[in-house]
């Protein structure tokens, strides 16, 4: 009997299970809660404790982006993914925090 891999989804950044928090946005091989989504959002605004990153260079959620031609990207490059939050194996940009804020934000 092969385990359901769906029922082992964690929060990549606080460890929570799905069935213990009302939304997990996946991203292959990583995870964010509503919950760290909402507590990252108020970490951005306050100085230090974020750090300064360029666009897409250190965000687990988009870093695949870094190596794309940014005439591939739509319009003129964004001034968003500047500031980053970092948990101990992954890290989010502001820019994926306000898109996951959208995604749990529709899920209420």
């Amino acid at each position: 009997m092969t385990e359901n891999k769906e029922n082992d989804q964690y929060c990549s950044f606080c460890g929570k299970h799905k069935d213990d928090v009302q939304v997990l946005i996946e991203k292959p091989g990583m995870f964010i809660c509503n919950e760290c989504v909402g507590q990252f959002n108020q970490l951005l605004t306050q100085p230090g404790k974020w750090e300064p990153t360029e666009l897409y260079r250190d965000c687990s959620f988009c870093s695949f982006m870094q190596n794309v031609p940014e005439v591939w990207m739509f319009g003129a490059p964004s001034n968003k993914g500047t500031k980053l939050i970092r948990g101990p194996k992954f890290s989010i940009c502001d820019d994926c925090l306000e898109v996951c804020n959208e995604i749990v934000v529709g899920m209420e």
